[in-house]
């Protein structure tokens, strides 16, 4: 059976989607930047990398056309001129990076919830709502990576970044389904949920896993075992022959000087019996 979509709550969602939009062009943009290219090469990755992650969030939704094309009086803007900003302005902007990062982080927390939160309100399953939650967030960048040229920065090793927005969208809906709260107050505190994990996982390089053979990792850990063993058996048999070759030295050096000690009163007697003999 269809329900229609909660349009109080699609209504007070652009003014977020708005804001992580241009938080995403700006990232898109100076990721542009960075690697040199040309006007159109920058509008060509700010743009998927602002509106990216909605397009594809309302084309899930059915939503179509999606917000971004329905109203794109407000989005193209959105998307567009943060990028010839930072295209015109690169060394204003690489001086604010540290701050641009704490905004990016931000706008992963935004469009997570924004994600999730339209989900629900198409009364969705928890399920679909962290799928959709977590694309939303993280759909720009992978179109970001992908128009680069690079492996999307989501699938390699580094800081926490859709772990962060899983965790933080698993928060919202959790909370939404089981706490009579204000949902707006539940969108805050997953937005600073994802933005803290962001950021601290950054400062302390906290990591996602990565695949692990438990086969090949259990017989590296017998054979690691079975190299320590030796080598401490090894060392241990160094440490006794080089006991033994002191204990020698000592002995030799102490039989040596009984031997001198024993010469030198036969010495003194052979004087005495010849002194004595002159008499």
């Amino acid at each position: 059976m269809f329900f229609p979509p909660d349009t109080e709550t699609l209504q007070l969602m652009p003014a977020i989607d708005l804001a992580a939009a241009v938080a995403g062009s700006i990232g898109g943009a100076l990721y542009a930047v960075r690697k040199k290219f040309v006007i159109t090469g920058v509008l060509l990755i700010a743009i998927p990398a602002s509106l990216g992650g909605g397009i594809l969030r309302d084309i899930l939704l059915g939503q179509l056309p999606p917000v971004a094309l329905t109203q794109a009086g407000f989005y193209l803007p959105a998307a567009i001129l943060p990028a010839l900003l930072v295209f015109f302005l690169e060394s204003v902007i690489k001086r604010l990076e540290r701050l641009l990062f704490l905004v990016d982080a931000l706008s992963l927390g935004l469009f997570a919830c924004v994600g999730a939160q339209k989900a629900l309100a198409f009364h969705l399953n928890w399920t679909a709502a962290l799928m959709i939650g977590t694309l939303n967030a993280v759909g720009g960048g992978i179109l970001r990576d992908i128009l680069g040229g690079e492996t999307p920065d989501v699938a390699r090793p580094g800081a926490l970044n859709s772990a962060a927005v899983i965790i933080g969208c698993a928060f919202y809906v959790a909370l939404i389904e089981l706490v009579e709260v204000n949902k707006y107050i539940i969108c805050s505190l997953a937005v600073f949920l994802i933005f803290l994990l962001r950021v601290l996982s950054v400062r302390y390089d906290w990591q996602a896993p990565a695949p692990v053979d438990l086969i090949t990792t259990g017989q590296m850990r017998s054979v690691k075992s079975k190299v320590e063993g030796s080598l401490q058996r090894h060392q241990e048999w160094q440490q006794l022959r080089w006991k033994r070759a002191s204990r020698r030295k000592v002995e030799t050096s102490l039989e040596q000087r009984r031997q001198k000690s024993r010469r030198k009163p036969q010495k003194i007697s052979f004087l005495h019996k010849d002194s004595s003999a002159e008499h």
